[in-house]
């Protein structure tokens, strides 16, 4: 209140002192009334006064003639005068008529004549022109008077009936000088006396006064203060008054003008205050809405913001501001189009400044668009920009947007699937109808006491000559197309597969449309579906008559081959005893020849005998590795857990001679058990360790036999430091017959390599080398380490 803090020097008393109190304006009101009340006499009564006034000036002067002799006027200038502030104007001029005449006429010699000479009449004269004068000033005051009280009055009643608090204070001591009602209530009093009746003291204790931050307002610092104090003109000021005794609360908007005197000194403080409680729960519920719209906004899922017309950014919601990291700070305040988000294209940023053009123009524009949250880092976002209208105008603009990159990478995830699913189906579609029979489906459902074909591929109409769509309007036409003699035995022998394993294969001759006969081979499989009561059969039906006849083809080459293997085994027969039994006749009689009559032959007959034996023994030698050879493909053995390592050592043991002879070195890793035969591992690795130590090079022969597991493999090698073997002759090596070397420099038939290439085959591996050469070869070759990936074939010598 801008009475807080006022020194008012004494109490206030009733009537007379409250009329001191209000000076000027309690005293004009005071004679307004008085005149009113006047002015309400009857113009008769008024006229009738200033006679009655005349005539006791008349008489008062008889009465003190002796006192007035030559002040004779004295009176009747009080009748005129009294009568003029009674009357107005036209009752002073009657009492000044009626006093001149009777002035003249009563008291001025001669006695009873008018104007008897020049002197009364200068003195009549000079009367009338004083007392016409006070007359109309009288009146210019009365009216002045009235003019004055109908402005108070007026004044008053707006004063009193504004809506606005309105007090004045004296500028020196800062008393209270009016106090109207509606500053009254305001201040949680009764009426305006109440108020004033009150010290300022007491009115400063019953109030505490707080800014809008909550904190306590020192009085000093009041506007109505300091525009006494420190002369800072007029003032504003908005506070909370909180009354102490009733805890009544308000929100004061105060306006404080000094008015000065005619020193330019503060004479008066005018004090204008409007309650603006409402107001002030107004904003802190509009606070609160925009609090929660906010705390709203920010907490969507999606990017809000809000434009000028001219697409200015001034709000954007915490969700867009994260996606980015940014700040306030970093966006707001400037064209949309240059934020973070859009800048990175011009553009991007060329379609928004078309987007806000026709936004600005009433439409609703919306589009998919990407925009920029990192660096390298971008989101697909669904982008509305919406106008917002006030009053029948576009007030703002509205941007919004939902993150669809999830979306749009799902879309095109669905695309590529379904694309690759489409392409899946027509590949499907080509397998189906070119795979060499006819693909089916039925469903079995619980109601039905026989399968429902469900599809069946265009392959039945070139294998039967019917056409699908017949199998699936004639249910029964299956029991025509299989064959009769058949159809019982199959349909047995299907069902009984299926009850064991959901799996079936049968074999039947089936009927086409024109009469043919035909073997096929069906493979059924049953499916149940996941209410466990519906099942669905797919199948496959084939057409077996070529693999009928390649099987009686194969049979007849199975006979024929048995025939001919019987045929090679009684050829090795006869090579092991008839071919071999004249070769050592010849070579026996040969050597006799050489010594009974090696003497006396000459020379190059000796020669000649000594070719012969030689050719005999390598004939010899040639006949046992074809043996050899032959036995590896004919031999029946029985594949066991061979012992590499034994197998090895009695291989070492085969070779002791030619090891010593050489001085050979040879060392071995710890050899492995594997899947095979050990008299054929034996030969393997006699084979590989003689060719080392027959190649050898100048420096005495070292060998080394190692091992190491390759995955479901063993692999095992043999390396030497020999004379090595030149690439384009390693994989020649491993044929038969095929030599490198002159039989006088490296003997030997050509056979070795090719029996142990046969040997690791029939094991189920592979062999082969890898040499440098002079510097020494490796030879490789595996040893399946299941038994079951073995491809040992037993062979029947019969």
């Amino acid at each position: 209140m801008p009475l807080y803090g006022q020194d008012n020097a004494h109490p206030r008393r009733a009537g007379s002192q409250a009329q001191e109190q209000w000076t000027i304006h309690s005293r004009q009101m005071f004679e307004s009334a008085i005149e009113t009340l006047v002015r309400r006499q009857p113009r008769a009564m008024r006229y009738g006064v200033a006679v009655a006034l005349a005539l006791l000036a008349l008489g008062l002067t008889h009465l003190f003639e002796p006192y007035v002799e030559t002040t004779r006027f004295v009176f009747f200038s009080g009748a005129v005068v009294l009568a003029s502030l009674n009357g107005g104007f036209g009752p002073g001029v009657v009492a000044t008529i009626l006093s001149v005449v009777f002035l003249d006429y009563f008291l001025t010699e001669p006695l009873y004549t008018l104007f008897a000479g020049p002197t009364a009449i200068i003195q009549t004269v000079m009367f009338v022109l004083v007392v016409g004068l006070i007359s109309a000033l009288q009146e210019a005051r009365i009216r002045a008077q009235e003019r004055l009280a109908r402005t108070t009055t007026q004044l008053n009643v707006i004063l009193q009936n504004v809506g606005a608090g309105i007090t004045a204070q004296r500028a020196p001591d800062h008393r209270i000088m009016f106090v109207n009602e509606t500053a009254a209530q305001l201040s949680g009093f009764s009426s305006p006396d109440e108020m004033l009746n009150l010290r300022a003291e007491q009115i400063r204790d019953l109030f505490e006064l707080y800014d809008e931050r909550g904190q306590l307002i020192d009085l000093s610092q009041m506007p109505g203060r300091r525009a006494v104090s420190e002369r800072t003109g007029a003032g504003n000021v908005t506070y909370r008054s909180r009354r102490k005794d009733t805890g009544l609360e308000r929100w004061i908007h105060l306006r404080s003008v000094p008015i000065y005197d005619e020193k330019g000194d503060p004479a008066l403080v005018v004090s204008i205050m409007h309650d603006i409680t409402d107001q002030k729960r107004l904003e802190a519920v509009h606070r609160q809405e925009e609090q929660r719209l906010r705390t709203v906004l920010d907490n969507l899922g999606i990017l809000v913001g809000l434009l000028t017309p001219d697409g200015i950014l001034i709000e954007a919601n915490r969700t867009a501001l994260q996606v980015a990291n940014l700040k306030p700070e970093d966006v707001i305040g400037k064209p949309f189009e240059e934020t973070y988000w859009w800048s990175y294209s011009e553009a991007v940023q060329a379609q928004l400044r078309d987007a806000i053009e026709r936004a600005r123009k009433g439409e609703m524009v919306a589009y998919d668009v990407k925009v920029r949250t990192g660096e390298d880092k971008w989101m697909i976002i669904a982008f509305q920009l919406a106008p917002i209208y006030e009053d029948g105008h576009i007030r703002y603009l509205l941007p919004s947007a939902v993150d669809i990159t999830q979306r749009v990478q799902y879309e095109q995830e669905l695309r590529e699937v379904n694309g690759m699913l489409h392409w899946h189906q027509q590949r499907l579609v080509r397998i189906v109808n070119n795979i060499p029979g006819i693909i089916w489906e039925s469903v079995t459902e619980p109601a039905q006491e026989r399968p429902r074909l469900t599809f069946v591929s265009d392959q039945i109409e070139k294998f039967l000559g019917y056409k699908a769509g017949e199998f699936h309007a004639n249910p029964e036409l299956w029991q025509k197309v299989i064959h009769p003699a058949d159809i019982h035995e199959a349909r047995e022998s299907v069902q009984a597969a299926l009850e064991r394993n959901r799996t079936a294969s049968a074999e039947f001759r089936m009927i086409s449309k024109d009469g043919r006969v035909f073997p096929v081979e069906t493979h059924t499989t049953q499916v149940p579906a996941e209410d466990g009561q519906t099942t669905y059969s797919v199948g496959v039906i084939m057409d077996i008559t070529s693999r009928k006849a390649a099987e009686e083809r194969a049979a007849e080459y199975a006979a024929e081959l048995k025939r001919s293997n019987e045929e090679l085994h009684q050829f090795a027969y006869v090579a092991s005893h008839d071919l071999q039994e004249p070769l050592r006749m010849v070579s026996s009689y040969l050597q006799l020849l050489e010594k009974h009559y090696g003497d006396k032959l000459e020379g190059d007959a000796k020669e000649y005998i000594e070719f012969a034996i030689d050719g005999a023994v390598r004939m010899k030698a040639l006949i046992m590795d074809l043996l050899t050879y032959s036995r590896v493909e004919s031999q029946t053995r029985n594949m066991t857990w061979a012992q590499s390592q034994r197998a090895l050592e009695q291989a070492l043991t085969n070779l002791k001679i030619t090891i010593d002879e050489r001085k050979a070195a040879v060392t071995a890793d710890t050899l492995p058990p594997v899947w095979g035969d050990e008299l054929q591992l034996t030969q393997l690795f006699q084979n590989l360790v003689g060719n080392a130590i027959k190649f050898a090079s100048d420096k005495p022969p070292e060998v080394h036999v190692g091992v190491e597991r390759r995955g479901d493999e063993w692999l095992f090698s043999v390396k030497d430091n020999g004379i090595g073997i030149e690439a384009q002759y390693q994989e020649r090596i491993f044929a038969i017959f095929q030599r490198l070397h002159s039989k006088g420099k490296y003997p030997g038939t050509g056979i070795g390599l090719a029996i142990c290439r046969k040997i690791v085959e029939r094991h189920g591996g592979r062999i082969w080398v890898e040499s440098t050469p002079k510097q020494g070869s490796t030879f490789f070759f595996t040893i399946p380490a299941d038994s079951r990936k073995g491809s040992y074939v037993q062979r029947s010598t019969n």
